[in-house]
């Protein structure tokens, strides 16, 4: 054990990159340059910058967070910082825009420039015999890529991968740099018959800036580190308004709509600073009118926010009801699961919930559960479970208990698991209408037990931390998706009555962690071309800064559950 320990310990100090010292002593020298407006030249004393551990550089140049210039290099000579600063630089002085700038403001033009630079350790080789095999090891956002054809050289710096929303497709990086080193896209074995060819993976210390005169930070993959005390307490009320906030960047106005604009604005790109749709699919409409619906309901929020917040989900319920002929069966369920959160038990109703409900209850007990999969089942139990008592008539009540009944036959572990959050909330919404803990809970406690027996614990060392696993090996499936799972062990402490046990709030506090980490921060969002308009919003993964609705609705229902 103890030869292995210092056979690790050589590797990753071998591996690692330039220290931190080193790194923002060699960013200052080039952001000096660019201040100066002028490089020194090449062979100048002034261009020779030692760094030790240094194997190769990437420099990336930004306008308004819009890349302009970027160039990468691998090489073991003390002018490397120079090189890639200069044609970094020389191709932002090529940019359409700061080309067509009057000379005076365009010899300021590297002045007004954000400055990246990403210092790579050695480059260590991919074992494995195969493409697929090999590429199982790299780890997206964090590993920087490179491949050698004899003694030719293509790489890709994670940064560079991380801006462009590239950070997950290590396939097809691999592919690019095979044909940028002439090679045809074939496996591993029949690329070393032509020549000799290896994939490589190298770390980085990155260091950026969030304006053209601020000090530098040190870029992670997603961000510094969020300990869990920023999910606790007030923190965690503050944490559920931004992201609010943030859904609310969303909605359109009643004036844009009544000009033609969706309700309800898709999937936000940073890197491209777009909506993949301009107007949210019906589905992700009902996903955000329920978490909207949990948001006006959740005392701890701001007041204005939550009148906001219930006005909103009254336009998208009613944007939805006008749709009824072409909904479909999970659309309808998550509508009426939406309807019912904001229509609530009190004596004064939601009259815009109540009427959905009026319109697509009598058509969900209708249809019933059918003959879809383990998932169309519980969500349909759900949904019908969750109407209001004064909606839902007693033969309704027979309904849906025998739905749920149905439900269950034959689930199997994994179906659970995988539909834990649909089987909680329908087993919690039967024992509010029964006033007992149901049966069944027990089979969702062990289940629990199985989710939480994944968790990542890796505090204040990986993003990861707080998250869970839902296959052995597989963390590159640890995202937003598993906030489905969080809100599931949030209500089966409710349907616990309150009888919380420590596992599952340490379960809890980890995951909502996880999702705090998720959100984009204004340091990240400098990085990004549509930054500026995606603080405050969820990405899809630590290595992927795109910005899907069903994940901020996601998160907020989270910390709505939480906060109640």
């Amino acid at each position: 054990m103890a030869m292995t320990c210092l056979l690790f310990s050589a590797v990753a100090a071998i591996a690692a990159p330039p220290e931190p010292a080193a790194a923002l002593n060699a960013w200052t020298t080039a952001r000096s340059w660019l201040d100066r407006g002028r490089l020194p030249a090449l062979d100048a004393d002034a261009s020779a910058v030692a760094i030790e551990g240094l194997d190769g550089a990437s420099v990336v140049l930004r306008l308004n967070g819009r890349t302009v210039g970027s160039a990468a290099e691998f090489a073991d000579d003390d002018r490397l910082l120079r090189r890639v600063v200069g044609r970094a630089l020389a191709q932002a002085l090529g940019d359409r825009t700061l080309r067509g700038l009057p000379a005076g403001l365009r010899d300021e033009a590297p002045q007004r420039l954000t400055l990246e630079l990403e210092l790579a350790g050695e480059r260590l080789p991919l074992l494995g015999g195969d493409l697929s095999s090999a590429i199982s090891r790299i780890r997206p956002g964090l590993d920087g890529i490179a491949v050698r054809r004899g003694d030719d050289w293509a790489q890709a710096f994670p940064g560079r991968l991380l801006s462009t929303g590239t950070a997950d497709s290590a396939t097809s990086t691999i592919l690019r740099m095979f044909a940028d080193l002439g090679l045809p896209p074939r496996d591993l074995p029949e690329l070393r018959r032509i020549d000799r060819v290896g994939i490589y993976r190298f770390d980085t210390r990155r260091l950026a800036q969030s304006t053209p005169d601020g000090l530098p930070f040190q870029a992670e993959r997603s961000g510094a580190y969020v300990p869990r005390d920023q999910v606790q307490g007030g923190a965690l009320a503050e944490f559920g308004e931004s992201v609010l906030r943030h859904l609310l960047t969303h909605c359109t106005s009643e004036a844009d709509q009544a000009g033609g604009a969706p309700t309800l604005l898709g999937d936000f790109d940073p890197v491209g600073d777009r909506y993949l749709a301009i107007e949210a699919s019906p589905l992700d409409q009902a996903l955000v009118a329920w978490s909207l619906a949990m948001a006006a309901n959740t005392e701890a929020f701001d007041p204005a926010l939550r009148t906001e917040a219930r006005t909103r989900a009254r336009q998208l319920l009613e944007n939805l009801a006008g749709r009824s002929p072409e909904t479909a069966a999970i659309t309808l369920d998550l509508t009426v699961i939406a309807a019912s959160a904001l229509a609530g038990d009190g004596e004064t109703p939601d009259p815009v919930a109540t009427a959905v409900l009026k319109q697509f209850g009598p058509q969900l007990l209708q249809e019933g559960v059918g003959e879809g999969s383990a998932a169309d089942r519980i969500r349909r139990a759900a949904a019908m479970i969750a109407m209001p008592e004064r909606v839902i008539s007693a033969a309704g009540n027979d309904q849906a208990r025998r739905a749920l009944d149905l439900a269950w036959t034959d689930a199997e572990n994994d179906v659970v698991i995988s539909n834990f959050d649909w089987f909680v909330l329908a087993e919690r919404a039967m024992g509010r209408r029964t006033g007992r803990i149901p049966m069944r809970a027990i089979t969702l406690m062990d289940a629990r037990a199985n989710i939480l027996a994944r968790r990542i614990n890796q505090e204040r060392v990986s993003d990861l931390d707080g998250g869970v696993t839902l296959q052995r090996g597989a963390e590159h499936l640890v995202d937003a998706r598993i906030l489905r799972i969080a809100i599931g062990l949030a209500m089966l402490e409710d349907l616990e009555s309150g009888e919380v046990d420590g596992v599952s709030r340490e379960g809890l506090e980890g995951l909502l962690r996880f999702a705090r980490q998720l959100q984009l921060t204004p340091d990240d969002a400098a990085l990004f071309r549509g930054g500026h308009r995606a603080i405050g919003g969820l990405r899809q993964a630590p290595w992927n800064p795109s910005q899907p609705l069903a994940a901020e609705a996601t998160a907020l229902r989270l910390i709505c559950e939480c906060l109640d």
